[in-house]
Formats: C-alpha cells, structure tokens, sequence
C-alpha cells in the first residue's frame, strides 16, 4: 500500500488510518489495509540494530527475515518477573493481495547466534531448543503460540516460522519461563488445577490417532486461564500451526504442552501419550 509520509505522518493514534498500512514513526504498527494496491516484492532484511536499552545486553548481532510491507527493527524485550528473553519484531502488510482474494501469506525467520543462545542458556540441540525456546504470534492484544522449526548452524540457529497471515502481528520468539509445577503421566494426561493451595490433578485416558491423520492441539489438552502456552511432541509425530500430525507408521507419540504463570494460574505443564495406530 503506498503511503505518502509527508503528509500523512502524524503521531495521534486517534486519527482514522483508513487505506493506510504503515507507521508515522517508530512507536506503532497500524495496518487497516484490507486490499494490497499491488502487489508487493518479497523483502529480506538483515539487521544488527536495536532500539531499545538492551541492545547493549545482546553479546552477538542477530538478524531477521520477513515479507512484511513494514517490520519495525528487532528488540529484545527481558521479563525479570517472568525470567524470560524475547526477541519481539512488529510487522504489517495488506491482508490480501491486489486480487482482493488471494490471502497475503507471510514469513518469518529469525537467527540467533551462539553467544545469544549461551546468554539464554539454551543448549543447541533439538531437544534444548524444542523444550526451552518458543514463537508466538500476536493480534490485536491476543497471543498464540506456535512451534518454530529450528534449523541448527555452526554459528547459531535460524528459528523458521510457519505461514503467518497479516494485517499487523507481532513475532516472537524466546525462552520459555520455567515452570513452578510439573506433572507427566506415562499413560495419561494430567490436568492441573489452580486453588489457593496444593493444586489438584485430574487423569483422564490418553487418546488415539490414526496414522496420517491430524487433529486439534487444543482437543488433546485443553489449556487453562490466559497464560501463554507452547507445544512440543516427540515419538514421530509432528506440529504444524494449530494442528497435532500423525506420521504414516505406528508409534506412540508425547505432547507436551507448557503454559506461564498469570495472575490468576500458577505454570504448569500437561503432558498426554497418543497411539498411533
């Protein structure tokens, strides 16, 4: 979408941004666009600028990559409370393309060298970084986190979103807090429950899956209070966006699911064994 600067920079967020998709300056992302004017070249960018206060505090230049008609340059955004490290990038593009019918896929990747990695104390390894590293995607104040693929360099890791859709999300991706209490089950799924002590648990039989076919995260374990939630599963099986996929043998599959500590819940993580079949 073409926006003309000079007269339309404006830092009154009040002000309508009908046919607009851009920012005034670098504190927003507004993207009210619906419909692309034409359509856009993929763009690349690389980057080793921050603009906030803990550019000094990131021991190695990172860079990211997306197609989106506006990015903001990457921050590192530290949750002392929380103990936490993300990388949060703000983006905005047309949600369709000139067609005014083809969705606008979007991509995005980000590379974490290793003295990042070393700082966040995340080990580079699949396992490390499936069970300690997660992305998420937020819209309009809501999150959803997603399971990144994790492409393993001798300098570091690129961490390689699925299909994103636009007008504005916001990407990230970071260390996953650490939970104040754990429960596996080898044959079911453990449910815990917030209360004001002990927080009860509730086991209900694992379920099954047909080899090839897929299903809901949320139907195998169903999350709890707003808390941000990440996903990883071992055993063969795979994730894609939203969805739980079987491979085309038999096996048994563990999903883990590990959701923060909001004021209202304590983390947690729920864990279920599927069979494959």
């Amino acid at each position: 979408q073409h926006i003309n600067f000079d007269t339309e920079k404006s830092d009154d967020t009040s002000k309508s941004w009908a046919d607009r998709c851009g920012i005034p300056s670098m504190k927003f992302v507004v993207c009210n666009v619906d419909r692309a004017a034409t359509d856009a070249l993929t763009f690349y960018a690389r980057t080793k600028t921050f603009v906030n206060g803990f550019a000094a505090e990131v021991p190695s230049p990172i860079w990211v990559s997306t197609n989106a008609t506006y990015f903001h340059f990457p921050t590192i955004k530290i949750d002392d409370a929380a103990k936490t490290k993300n990388l949060e990038v703000k983006t905005a593009a047309p949600h369709f393309l000139a067609d005014g019918a083809t969705l606008h896929e979007g991509n995005f990747t980000a590379f974490l060298p290793n003295k990042v990695l070393a700082d966040w104390k995340v080990e580079k390894t699949e396992a490390a970084l499936k069970s300690l590293l997660a992305g998420s995607i937020e819209k309009a104040g809501k999150a959803e986190t997603i399971s990144p693929t994790f492409v393993i360099a001798d300098n570091g890791v690129k961490v390689v979103f699925p299909k994103i859709s636009y007008s504005a999300p916001v990407l990230k991706v970071g260390t996953i807090p650490a939970t104040a209490n754990t429960t596996t089950s080898t044959a079911a799924v453990t449910l815990s429950r917030t209360a004001s002590t002990s927080a009860p648990t509730t086991t209900v039989a694992g379920p099954s899956l047909k080899k090839g076919k897929s299903t809901s995260l949320r139907a195998l374990i169903k999350p709890v209070g707003s808390g941000v939630v990440s996903w990883r599963v071992a055993g063969g099986c795979k994730i894609a966006g939203t969805k739980l996929v079987a491979p085309t043998r038999a096996t048994t599959c563990v999903l883990t699911m590990r959701q923060a500590k909001t004021a209202k819940t304590r983390a947690t993580t729920k864990t279920v064994r599927i069979t494959v079949s």
